[in-house]
């Protein structure tokens, strides 16, 4: 495609020297060359900001040191505040971007006007090396951001626009700053996300990444964010413990007849209030529900053995429903792998 739109990328850096400079040059080796890339020295007492500065006569690189040491937040947001582009992506100071990644997710934004984000699947080295796949459809989208977060944050292209609707880190969710911004975006209903299922980006896992050190902290605001869509839905409700449990799926959960129970009521309540509501896409929504409870009977068929999970079928009320679910389970259980 013709490269006349400007697309500025926001790359944060703190102590980086490790791989920033392959960050760079993926960036600048882009085959959508109309680029404006935004380096933020976060304070670096390394050889980050020695890197960096070797791309001061770049005409395409925009140097930013802040004096000291102010967080990815505050980075962010002051960074996105100085950009140039009609489009805006993210990249981290660790990764890789594939040489088409940004004309591709432009090209797809230009294609869907209705689009405001593009994301894309991502390929994991280092620690790990697997393909992980975000969510395509703007419907998937919206639902997934009940569950978590629908988009890989380093792999975001959005447009501009969308910095007047409130595209702001909030730095009290640090850690899972994304997943809060996301929520707040997409349940304005005005807000649309799609991700790419090609991975035009490689995300390199370490021990030094936010999923390792701060693995504690971002799993305390992430159920916060889910609590906030539960009280959203239900704002009456009482039972935080239950619906966490109902979203986590772990080893270690006590399942009984009772709490698979629970399980059912709440899904049916969630799903009345949506449909009320209409904050999620229905019939997705309903089915995405429908599937965790699934989720939650195969872990308890793992956990509990299949002699309590049938004794739990055989509970009188609603029969016929856990009869087909139970069947349903069966097949799913039986079929072979591919």
């Amino acid at each position: 495609m013709t490269n006349t739109l400007l697309c500025s990328v926001v790359l944060p850096a703190f102590n980086a020297q490790k791989y920033l400079l392959k960050a760079i040059e993926s960036i600048l080796n882009q085959t959508y060359q109309n680029i404006e890339l935004i380096i933020i020295n976060d304070g670096s007492t390394d050889e980050t900001k020695k890197i960096i500065d070797t791309f001061k006569d770049n005409t395409k690189v925009k140097i930013i040191n802040n004096k000291k040491n102010m967080g990815l937040i505050y980075s962010l947001n002051y960074a996105l505040n100085q950009t140039n582009g009609h489009f805006i992506a993210r990249m981290d100071a660790d990764d890789i971007s594939l040489p088409t990644r940004i004309e591709q997710q432009i090209n797809y934004l230009t294609k869907h006007s209705d689009i405001d984000l593009c994301g894309c699947s991502i390929k994991t080295f280092g620690a790990t090396d697997k393909i992980l796949y975000a969510p395509k459809s703007w419907q998937h989208s919206a639902v997934k951001t009940f569950f978590s977060t629908p988009v890989f944050h380093p792999t975001i292209l959005f447009k501009k626009n969308l910095l007047k609707e409130g595209f702001t880190y909030n730095p009290d969710f640090k850690s899972a700053e994304d997943y809060d911004l996301w929520e707040r975006l997409i349940i304005t209903n005005k807000i649309k996300f799609a991700n790419l299922q090609t991975p035009l980006y490689l995300y390199r896992e370490h021990e030094d990444s936010v999923s390792f050190t701060q693995n504690t902290l971002q799993k305390k605001h992430t159920d916060n964010i889910r609590l906030r869509q539960y009280k959203r839905l239900l704002p009456s409700a009482t039972d935080k413990d239950l619906f966490l449990k109902f979203m986590h799926l772990h080893n270690n959960l006590k399942y009984n007849c009772q709490l698979l129970n629970n399980f059912a009521d709440l899904v049916q309540d969630l799903c009345i209030a949506n449909h009320q509501k209409l904050i999620y896409p229905e019939p997705l929504f309903n089915n995405t529900l429908q599937y965790k409870i699934y989720l939650h009977h195969l872990n308890a068929i793992k956990i509990i053995k299949l002699k309590a999970l049938i004794n739990y079928l055989k509970q009188n009320d609603n029969m016929i429903i856990k009869l087909k679910r139970f069947i349903k389970l069966t097949f799913y259980l039986l079929k072979p792998d591919k």
